[in-house]
């Protein structure tokens, strides 16, 4: 290739990164104002203007700033010569009000006042900040409002929960002051648990905003408690319910056996459960927690040879029986790094270990950095598993660990109490000569 052929090759290139420099700009986002009354088209073409105009100093949000024509946030287009852009810095995303209702302007400063005004004690989250001036978006209009005697939320304290319904009735507040502004209302029934208060209201979070509701509109349908544990096991089918108890309650669902759910609180006989999908109550007499019901006893027993690991009933000084409770294949440790034979006893357990990179579930120790744990994981969640190592298991291919499948290592993690017996032999079990822990 000539020079002039390495010169246009050049050129050419320089064209297509500034042509997508400019589509990067495009896709922006601006707020501008009108300069003088303007019409609207409903596309960027003369030959689709609307009725429709915008009297000068209307401040709009431009998604799309183009050479002749700008688009609108609600799709329309406007002339760009006929608009101000502003320059602005992002917001602190904090949630503002002031005491005295306020005037909103068409740019920032006090020249332009615009018809809409700010109601005392409204919560506001500004879209930008320009010198003295806070951009809101309030009640389908863009103005500037300013800074001055600005106020944030007020803080809450805690408070002992209380179960409660919030329905379509109750009037929600986006600040904690009668004069809160506008009342939201939530779409069909939510069963919540409050706990935080400010003054008359209740603190509600609710689709990942924060409200207020007075505390005169709220029926309490009993106190909830914080679980020592925050995980449990359904040992049983159990219905799931949208109350705990009472006329109220509605069966929303089934907790099938075998099933580890995230425990909240505790309402009498009652358990606030979410299994990933459902969120509701259950009977708290059909779950047990990490390290059992504190009455039954196992005895684990780990047959290198086979990779089989076995659990027995347990008699009362936490020897093992010949009672059979459950049996699976694992994947033990490799022979630079071998699972370690002798008996041992179960210790401190974990929902997820981080092994680095992978995570492991339901991870027991039963030695300094030995644990029986469960598959690999990409991270901290089942729908990250790492497919490939579901191949290790009747293998030698771990750390020194006692990787084992989920279900089981599940079991074993919600059944087997800390100080149960772990033997780990070569061959046929050994029992021990004395009781555990003596």
């Amino acid at each position: 290739m000539n020079r002039w052929g390495k010169g246009l090759g050049f050129f050419a290139a320089l064209g297509l990164i500034l042509l997508m420099a400019c589509s990067a700009l495009a896709a922006d986002t601006y707020y501008a104002y009108t300069k003088t009354k303007t019409p609207v088209y409903a596309g960027p073409s003369e030959k689709k203007k609307t009725a429709r105009s915008l009297p000068a100093y209307t401040v709009l949000k431009i998604t799309q700033r183009g050479e002749k024509y700008s688009r609108s946030g609600d799709g329309t287009y406007v002339l760009t010569a006929n608009l101000g852009f502003f320059t602005t810095n992002r917001a602190d995303g904090k949630v503002y009000y002031w005491k005295t209702a306020q005037t909103m302007y068409g740019t920032g400063n006090e020249n332009h006042p615009l018809k809409t005004r700010l109601p005392a004690c409204t919560g506001v989250k500004p879209l930008r900040i320009m010198q003295n001036y806070f951009l809101v978006f309030y009640r389908g209009t863009y103005g500037f409002v300013p800074r001055k005697d600005a106020l944030t939320s007020p803080k809450t304290e805690k408070m002992v929960p209380i179960l409660t319904t919030i329905g379509p009735d109750t009037p929600l507040y986006t600040l904690p002051f009668s004069t809160a502004g506008t009342k939201t209302r939530v779409t069909g029934e939510q069963t919540v648990i409050l706990d935080q208060k400010y003054g008359a209201f209740y603190v509600f979070p609710w689709k990942n905003s924060t409200y207020y509701v007075r505390k005169s509109d709220v029926v309490s349908q009993g106190t909830a408690v914080a679980p020592k544990d925050t995980e449990a096991f359904a040992e049983r089918k159990a219905a799931l319910y949208s109350v705990p108890e009472g006329n109220a309650a509605k069966r929303i669902g089934t907790i099938e056996p075998g099933t580890a759910v995230k425990v909240t609180y505790r309402i009498g006989k009652f358990i606030q459960i979410s299994d990933g999908k459902r969120t509701g109550f259950a009977a708290n007499s059909a779950f047990v927690y990490p390290g059992g019901n504190g009455k039954d006893r196992y005895y684990l027993h780990l047959n290198k040879g086979t990779r089989t690991l076995t659990v027995y009933r347990a008699d009362e000084n936490g020897g093992k029986t010949s009672r059979k409770v459950l049996q699976t294949v694992v994947a033990i440790g490799r022979i630079t790094t071998p699972t370690p034979s002798g008996l041992f006893t179960l210790g401190a357990r974990e929902s997820w270990h981080y092994f680095g990179p992978s995570y492991a579930p339901y991870a027991i120790q039963y030695t300094a950095g030995r644990y029986i744990h469960g598959p690999l994981y990409r991270g901290r969640s089942l729908d990250t598993l790492i497919r490939a190592r579901l191949a290790d298991f009747g293998t030698m291919h771990t750390g020194g660990c006692i990787r084992t499948p989920l279900d089981d290592v599940k079991w074993i993690y919600f059944h087997c109490a800390a100080g149960t017996t772990l033997e780990v032999v070569n061959g046929a079990p050994v029992l021990p000569k004395r009781p555990v822990g003596k």
